[in-house]
């Protein structure tokens, strides 16, 4: 099964895996783990950051971590070391994976509507970028 992260923290996490966050998520209680859905999201799903990132993994796994919900897509708080056991995420840059209705970008001076390209490009500089590290 696919699920998708957004973050503003892409570099680090294709670097160094996913990290554990903490927080109460509109609950009373404090949760830790890494938020996935089945389905690209944006700011007014609460999801921030600027890139998104896929991992797939068994749904049999994914679905011990849901969060049951009836909100028109399924999310998942998935422990950190779990996650990071199905290898490095990937961007999102196949349409099928990054429907550009769901690609906003703020801060960017981007339009609403950004093309899979973009993302494609940043995965490029990402690249560039390790590279120069290792050079």
């Amino acid at each position: 099964m696919k699920l998708y992260h957004r973050t503003y923290h892409a570099n680090d996490i294709l670097a160094s895996g996913f990290r554990y966050w903490t927080g109460t998520y509109m609950t009373l209680h404090e949760h830790t783990g890494v938020w996935f859905s089945d389905t690209p999201l944006d700011e007014n799903e609460g999801a921030a950051g600027d890139i998104v990132l896929v991992v797939e993994m068994p749904e049999g796994v994914a679905e011990s971590y849901e969060w049951v919900q009836d909100i028109g897509y399924r999310e998942f708080l998935i422990p950190a070391d779990v996650a990071n056991q199905y290898g490095r995420p990937e961007v999102a840059v196949d349409e099928r994976d990054w429907p550009e209705h769901q690609a906003r970008r703020r801060g960017h001076g981007l339009p609403i509507d950004v093309p899979a390209a973009y993302l494609l490009h940043a995965e490029n500089e990402l690249q560039e970028s390790e590279h120069e590290k290792g050079s």
